[in-house]
């Protein structure tokens, strides 16, 4: 984690060398890497393993990917500042 290399981080905790918190932040952080170069389908995918929603609606948006955004909806709790963010997207 130290050296910020995520993928190998996945791997270890994967193997059953961390828990849920640790591999949700290191999914988080590829996703952040992957968005940081424009990957979007990369960054969507580890920002849905990570549960990140506002990061996911940002991703799919990007992607132009309204089915998606469409989907979220209906995952998302009634009372979530998110919905305000995916509707502004849509």
């Amino acid at each position: 984690m130290r050296l910020g290399d995520w993928a190998r981080v996945v791997q270890l905790i994967e193997q059953g060398a961390g828990n849920d918190q640790m591999l949700k932040k290191a999914y988080k952080n590829l996703g952040d890497y992957s968005a940081e170069r424009q990957k979007w389908a990369k960054a969507a995918k580890y920002f849905s393993l990570a549960q990140d929603n506002e990061a996911l609606v940002d991703a799919f948006y990007r992607l132009e990917d309204t089915i998606n955004l469409e989907k979220l909806i209906t995952v998302l709790p009634e009372n979530s500042p998110i919905l305000d963010l995916l509707a502004e997207k849509l």
